[in-house]
Parts: C-alpha cells; structure tokens; sequence
C-alpha cells in the first residue's frame, strides 16, 4: 500500500510540475512496478485520468471557465474516435 501512495505522489508532483498528464508515468509504473498486464495498466491509467478530468471541470465550471457545450462536442467526438480506431486495430 505504501508504494502505491509512493507512486501516486510522485506522478501527482511531477505531472503538476510539468503541466503534463500523469499517464506517462503511471502506465509505466502499472506495468513494470506492480506488474499489471497491459490492458489492466491502460484500464487504471484511464480511470485515474477521468477522476482528475471530472475533479477539473468542477472547478474550471464554479469559476465560468468551462464551455459545457465546447465539453459535449469533445467528448462526444473522443468516443467515436476510440470506438472507430477500436475497430480499425482488431
């Protein structure tokens, strides 16, 4: 448990440092510290990502920074991105 508060901490810090997501440390950490399969990596990598994503909106929309609509559109059009590049790759 200690490690992967360790590891949170560290991602938090560095990906809040460099403005940058955390993923491009947590994926690595999943795969070669806790030893995740791929697809459990990218799943949890995800998951944490949409956590902070929501936490963000929340506080960009409290302070009218946040364009719902502009928000909608984009992710309506991630999901029919990843769903089609989903199909292409199989």
């Amino acid at each position: 448990m200690l490690k992967k508060i360790g590891i949170g901490l560290i991602v938090g810090f560095i990906s809040g440092l460099l403005a940058s997501g955390g993923g491009m440390i947590l994926l690595p950490a999943s795969l070669y510290i806790f030893k995740l399969n791929e697809k459990e990596a990218r799943a949890t990598t995800i998951f944490s990502m949409l956590i902070i994503i929501i936490a963000t909106s929340i506080i960009y929309s409290k302070y009218k920074n946040f364009d719902i609509m502009l928000g909608i559109k984009c992710a309506v059009r991630w999901c029919y991105r990843k769903l089609y590049g989903n199909k292409i790759v199989k």
